[in-house]
């Protein structure tokens, strides 16, 4: 360790570590994620979005198709 406690900082924040520990905000970000995905609302409100894109999709295909013969 140097007389230097920043640049001692520095250094020992700019070394790799293997697995850092997570903050305040992904611990909260992991957290609401987590509570969101086991709501069964959520699940149905996501569930429906999912087959309304896929049908929009399948709409624009459809039509691509069609103007392409």
């Amino acid at each position: 360790m140097t007389t230097r406690p920043v640049a001692d900082l520095l250094v020992t924040l700019a070394e790799p570590t293997l697995a850092p520990q997570p903050g305040t905000r992904e611990r909260l970000l992991r957290s609401v994620l987590d509570a969101v995905r086991s709501d069964p609302a959520a699940q149905a409100d996501r569930t429906a979005a999912l087959d309304r894109s896929r049908s929009r999709f399948e709409t624009r295909v459809r039509g691509a198709v069609m103007n392409a013969s």
